[in-house]
């Protein structure tokens, strides 16, 4: 149910009328909350890139609603979060949210500056992971030049 209902959200968000789309954010937000970690992680996604577009919006008040949204979603990922894995998706929420962090309005300012702790956070064991796989590569290339 959540998949389908998903589904004609993300549909919604293109809509002409700034109404739809406004009413759109602040469903998919309550979707969520309510759902959280139970949306597959693959297809949150999906979603990243229709909100980072609705932060471009033309009204503000979705513009708004489109960073509440960004709060809601960056907290249905696990603690399992494969950040090595999706390493692309990590990077282009980064770099799309970083563009608005200038924003006229504050509350998108502000929204969006406390979802960078969050990617911070996976930024670290982006780093950590890094950090194992070169010293396992280290050590392996000290076994093979003691042969």
């Amino acid at each position: 149910m959540v998949e389908d209902l998903l589904t004609q959200l993300l549909s919604t968000l293109e809509d002409d009328v700034s109404d739809t789309r406004l009413l759109s954010c602040r469903v998919l937000r309550q979707l969520f909350i309510v759902a959280g970690r139970d949306v597959h992680q693959d297809r949150l996604h999906s979603v990243y890139l229709c909100l980072l577009k609705r932060l471009d919006d033309s009204c503000d008040d979705v513009r708004v609603a489109a960073s509440q949204t960004f709060s809601a979603y960056m907290n249905c990922f696990d603690e399992n979060y494969d950040v090595s894995v999706y390493r692309a998706h990590i990077d282009a929420i980064y770099h799309g949210l970083l563009v608005h962090l200038d924003d006229r309005q504050s509350d998108i300012q502000i929204s969006l500056l406390g979802q960078y702790s969050l990617l911070c956070s996976y930024a670290r064991r982006l780093q950590r992971h890094a950090n194992a796989k070169s010293k396992k590569f280290w050590l392996l290339g000290q076994g093979l030049t003691r042969l």
